[in-house]
């Protein structure tokens, strides 16, 4: 599609008015294991871990990711599809959705091109071309900022979703839209009852809830407890905005935080960035929080039920927080029971089998739950 074409579409989503959904639901028997589902992103760093995932167990695979450029045109594509044919077709065999993550993640571009038409119509008509290619199920919007915007800006970002939806319902309708969204939007940068309008699920950020440069260290995403900065705080959050919570995949996080501290409590302050940690095998560069964990004797938090360690060396006190099997195994039931859309696993290949265990776990305990 041309820009020509294009401009026209995103004025007319701009004047549509949004339906406010029924929160209440519409009584649908659909059984758990069809509503629910579990996707997980696959970083481009990661190489071809994505041999060793069960795909049995995940219902989309996310590409992480196609970046956005200054003009809005899709820029550095990590060698997608190209180089990721394998993983493509490995996933289609099961079953799997595959769903490239479109990344607009630098404060500056992003008002740069929500502000302007022309790069605006460009991201529009490349997203299009990128999600019926046959190399792709739909696209994963990743557009994060955490500063205030302007109106129209905020607004652009709603009226590009819902241009997208049209044409891609025009073009091939069983393509899918997600989009990620934040746990905490103090800056009131989206319109997330308008977006989930749009979208097949709102992909929403349940963890940094404690961050890597945060002042004080602890659970990065607690279900419970921390003066309500948690799962349930953040369902309350897009509860009183009127969305869907069978619109809502919360993420669970497969890395941890190793913070320098200034002693060994829970919510000590920081002194430092946190280094980031995988929870499974570990490199040089990327320590194992499994494995730390073990070495310095693993903790839990009473609060939250995350796991945490700490230690003392020369520098001082340091805490590395992270999710495990059984705290992870409780996100899952937290998410069922809540009757969330399902949950998104971030990134796969920073875990390990017992990660992988569990997973499998939920998933077969699934087929067997009845319907809400």
């Amino acid at each position: 599609m041309r820009s020509s074409l294009i401009l026209p579409l995103l004025l007319a989503v701009s004047c549509q008015t949004i339906t406010e959904p029924d929160i209440l639901g519409d009584g649908d028997d659909e059984p758990v294991a069809e509503r629910f589902e579990v996707v997980g992103y696959h970083t481009w760093w990661a190489g071809d871990a994505w041999r060793d995932y069960d795909f049995n167990t995940i219902d989309g695979i996310y590409f992480f990711a196609v970046e956005v450029g200054e003009d809005g045109r899709l820029d550095e594509r990590h060698g997608w599809p190209e180089s990721w044919e394998n993983l493509i077709a490995t996933a289609r065999a099961t079953g799997t959705a595959v769903i490239p993550t479109v990344t607009l993640l630098d404060p500056d571009r992003y008002i740069s091109v929500f502000s302007d038409t022309t790069a605006t119509q460009n991201l529009l008509e490349d997203l299009v071309e990128l999600a019926t290619d046959v190399s792709a199920d739909g696209v994963h919007l990743d557009f994060e900022i955490f500063q205030p915007v302007s109106f129209a800006v905020r607004q652009a970002v709603t009226d590009l979703t819902a241009a997208l939806r049209q044409e891609l319902d025009a073009r091939r309708p069983d393509t899918q839209i997600t989009m990620f969204t934040l746990a905490e939007d103090g800056a009131d940068v989206l319109d997330e009852l308008a977006l989930s309008a749009h979208v097949d699920q709102l992909i929403v950020q349940a963890y940094d809830l404690h961050w890597q440069t945060g002042d004080t260290a602890g659970p990065i995403a607690p279900i419970e407890g921390w003066d309500g900065r948690n799962w349930h705080g953040i369902l309350a959050r897009y509860a009183a905005l009127g969305v869907e919570k069978e619109k809502l995949s919360f993420t669970i996080p497969y890395f941890g935080y190793e913070w320098p501290t200034t002693d060994y409590l829970p919510g000590s302050p920081t002194t430092g960035p946190a280094q980031i940690l995988a929870y499974g095998p570990g490199t040089p560069d990327l320590p194992s929080a499994r494995e730390r964990a073990t070495l310095y004797g693993k903790l839990r938090d009473t609060s939250s039920g995350s796991p945490y360690y700490a230690y003392r060396d020369s520098l001082g006190w340091r805490q590395g927080w992270f999710e495990d099997a059984e705290s992870i195994a409780e996100k899952y039931d937290f998410a069922i029971a809540q009757g969330l859309g399902g949950v998104a696993i971030f990134p796969l290949s920073y875990g390990d089998q017992d990660l992988l265990t569990t997973l499998a776990t939920v998933r077969a305990d699934l087929l067997t739950a009845p319907a809400p």
